[in-house]
């Protein structure tokens, strides 16, 4: 599995690694494949599964790497598996499975993974703020946790106090605001010089 594709600039060359280590030979220093007639995956003994992450955040080597993969793949022992934020051009021979927003019952089936018992309250205001995004879902759990609106009970959660319009942010980009604004002075500056 290759993850984290938006690293940085080392990142193709570490694609272009792991993919020689396969029996892939890659010329780093011209930036890119030395030909996709050398893009022989030795796959006879188990098929493979190449996944790749956050094809969104590629740098160009990686994109290369991939779509010279898609061409290839129809004749090999492979499989491959990208994601990628909805919008994101993939190469030709490749195709787009969009997901969808998670429907009200898979949303009740993930809160009730991760907590076990949920009030009804606490389960719809995340719900209805999540909008069906399952990272929105997961994430919106903490700041009821941290703001004391929830506590833990037998078999999972329960209110601690009334919820309140602000206990939990409307917003993906708000949530990930207020935790960077909770960090430590360095951690915060490190964080920011990433994004």
């Amino acid at each position: 599995i290759v993850s984290g594709l938006g690293t940085a600039e080392p990142l193709g060359v570490a694609v272009a690694a792991a993919a020689s280590a396969t029996g892939i030979t890659v010329n780093p220093s011209r930036g890119g494949w030395s030909g996709s007639d050398h893009m022989v995956f030795n796959t006879r003994e188990v098929p493979v599964l190449l996944v790749f992450e956050d094809m969104h955040w590629a740098d160009e080597m990686t994109r290369e790497v991939v779509a010279q993969l898609a061409r290839v793949a129809p004749e090999s022992r492979f499989v491959l598996l990208i994601l990628a934020r909805t919008g994101h051009a993939l190469p030709a021979a490749v195709a787009d499975l969009p997901l969808g927003d998670l429907d009200p019952g898979a949303v009740k089936r993930l809160l009730m993974a991760h907590t076990g018992t949920l009030p009804s309250p606490a389960r719809d205001l995340i719900a209805a703020r999540a909008g069906g995004n399952p990272f929105f879902i997961e994430e919106l759990l903490r700041p009821l946790l941290e703001s004391g609106a929830l506590r833990p009970a037998s078999g999972g959660y329960e209110l601690a106090r009334g919820l309140r319009d602000d206990d939990i942010p409307t917003r993906v980009e708000s949530l990930i605001a207020a935790r960077l604004d909770r960090l430590g002075v360095d951690v915060k500056r490190v964080a920011q010089h990433g994004a």
